[in-house]
């Protein structure tokens, strides 16, 4: 019988049926949320620090969205932009998570830097390092306080 049962997990996970990603959910959902706090990334050797403010939205379906959102702080920062949202989201694992279709019009250069953010989501702050690249931005970081506080649930 256990090996009955195995064998049924192991096609349901062939064909597709189970997704590990799935496991991990945003919370509370379905909610709206705010970001708040600073950003960084460097333009062709110069370092942009911004002061940045998300809205984002967790489904019913346990993964999230970037809905729109806007930068302040140093000379250059009103002029980048959140472009082509909205920008999915879906928690990897009950701290991490991965943001796609990222896409930072820099209005003050004429670019956008694009691609496909990991990130932290942890005590109510999303995070992300330098390791980030959204070419052509290297070093992206930043760390955000949502509210109300979202987490990953298993």
């Amino acid at each position: 019988m256990k090996s009955i049962i195995a064998l049924a997990a192991i096609g349901m996970a062939t064909f597709g049926f189970v997704d590990s990603a799935s496991a991990f959910k945003f919370s509370p959902a379905p909610q709206k949320f705010t970001g708040v706090g600073t950003t960084t990334a460097t333009l062709g050797g110069t370092v942009l620090p911004c002061n940045a403010k998300l809205t984002g939205l967790t489904l019913r379906t346990g993964k999230g969205k970037v809905a729109a959102g806007h930068f302040s702080g140093a000379t250059g920062c009103t002029t980048v932009t959140f472009a082509n949202t909205p920008w999915p989201m879906t928690a990897t694992s009950a701290t991490t998570a991965t943001i796609t279709g990222v896409d930072f019009f820099i209005g003050a250069f004429g670019f956008h830097c694009t691609g496909n953010m990991n990130v932290t989501v942890s005590g109510g702050v999303i995070s992300w390092s330098g390791v980030n690249t959204l070419p052509p931005c290297t070093n992206v970081g930043g760390s955000l306080t949502t509210t109300p506080s979202i987490s990953i649930v298993p």
